[in-house]
């Protein structure tokens, strides 16, 4: 998911030599993004398999957004959200929410997405406001959601289901392939064609949004890092 336009300045020391990992650079972020999806594992596994998903599958896709969101706290984005996305819309507010740093924006393109295609048909829930038809309300409703930690899930599920269904004439030459595509789907946008997502393998702007190869990563190497420490628990 792209980033929000609030700027954090971190203050990085330059080393010479080969760089760092993510994980080596933020440790404790790294440490508490995988604590914190363990911790859910229960609760995850048993809503992942309601739809048909597996979430050890997904979760280095989002795990990067975890350890991101341990880095800068959403309590301003949040406010921002609640009064210029419910009154004015994503063109105004357009902030990630939650552990897993899903915007409006993202939502309101999954909804638009599931209500388009029959084989996405079990995920119409998402879009579903009952008889509400009052924007305002509908915006209310769906920030209420993204602050939930079963909806993040849910719309996890979807959101993985939507790629699949998107690129499934694609062949994946390893799981590693698989998953780094998946996340920078994830991070920039799956509504966007594979070139243009498959450009974003070589820009490091993870985690501050800036341009910078030397401090900063591309969000599919962190995603292969939370991979591999998934394999190869240290």
């Amino acid at each position: 998911m792209k980033f929000s336009a609030l700027l954090f300045i971190i203050p990085f020391t330059f080393v010479p030599g080969k760089k760092i990992s993510f994980g080596e650079k933020y440790p404790r972020a790294f440490k508490d993004a995988v604590e914190w999806s363990t911790y859910i594992q229960p609760e995850a596994d048993s809503i992942c398999k309601i739809y048909g998903q597996e979430y050890k599958k997904m979760l280095p896709v989002v795990l990067p957004e975890c350890a991101r969101y341990s880095i800068f706290s959403d309590l301003i984005e949040c406010t921002a959200n609640e009064y210029l996305y419910v009154n004015f819309g994503k063109d105004y507010a357009n902030f990630s929410i939650g552990r897993f740093q899903m915007k409006p924006s993202f939502i309101e393109n999954l909804e638009t997405t599931v209500k388009s295609n029959l084989l996405l048909s079990k995920f119409n829930f998402i879009a579903d406001y009952g008889n509400e038809t009052d924007d305002k309300k509908i915006r209310t409703s769906r920030l209420d959601r993204l602050e939930s930690r079963q909806w993040q899930l849910k719309y996890m599920c979807c959101f993985y289901a939507v790629v699949e269904l998107k690129f499934n004439s694609k062949s994946w030459i390893s799981e590693e392939e698989k998953t780094e595509f998946f996340a920078l789907s994830y991070n920039r946008g799956f509504w966007n064609e594979e070139k243009e997502i498959a450009r974003w393998k070589h820009i490091y702007t993870f985690p501050t949004g800036q341009k910078d190869s030397i401090n900063n990563f591309s969000y599919g190497e962190v995603a292969l890092e939370f991979l591999n420490h998934q394999k190869n628990p240290y």
